[in-house]
């Protein structure tokens, strides 16, 4: 199980929404935050991040954030070149394909009439504890499929010719 940071639009500012783990096992936590970085090259930026967590999963804990209907919000003043972000702990009640959203609105020096508004999104698979976990394919710098079966067969054969060796 990965995880996928998503992200918004090209913008004033990035933002990202992450999960700790985006396939997990019904009943596992899962830990998400919502971040927002004021590019260097801005003013003061004023922020306000939500997570919405999908039905089917309830949240633990929450960190740095009100809380109300569901909704999970905190308000940030950001210096150029400053990151904050919330953190939401879910813990999976339900077995499906479910997707947390969240939305970042934010606006630079006094000028909240030219806001920005995006709203993230982040699928999330809960399976039972007895589906098999799915195998990531990842090349480890192998330069031959199957090099290492190769290197345990060699030395199996190995440890079985010292031993016989060793009885006679």
């Amino acid at each position: 199980p990965s995880t996928r940071p998503v992200e918004g639009p090209a913008s004033n500012a990035s933002v990202q929404l992450h999960g700790e783990k985006t396939d997990v096992v019904m009943g596992e936590d899962i830990q998400l935050r919502l971040s927002a970085v004021n590019l260097i090259n801005k003013p003061k930026m004023h922020v306000q991040v939500i997570i919405l967590p999908p039905s089917g999963m309830s949240v633990t804990s929450s960190d740095f954030s009100k809380s109300g209907a569901g909704q999970f919000t905190a308000d940030y003043e950001l210096a150029p070149g400053d990151l904050r972000d919330i953190e939401v702990k879910i813990k999976t009640n339900q077995v499906g394909e479910f997707e947390v959203q969240g939305r970042i609105i934010y606006y630079f020096d006094d000028d909240s009439a030219h806001a920005e508004d995006q709203t993230l999104r982040l699928p999330i698979r809960v399976r039972e504890s007895n589906q098999p976990t799915p195998i990531a394919t990842q090349d480890n710098g192998n330069w031959l499929p199957g090099f290492g079966a190769l290197i345990a067969v060699i030395g199996i054969l190995a440890l079985y010719i010292i031993k016989k060796n060793r009885t006679k």
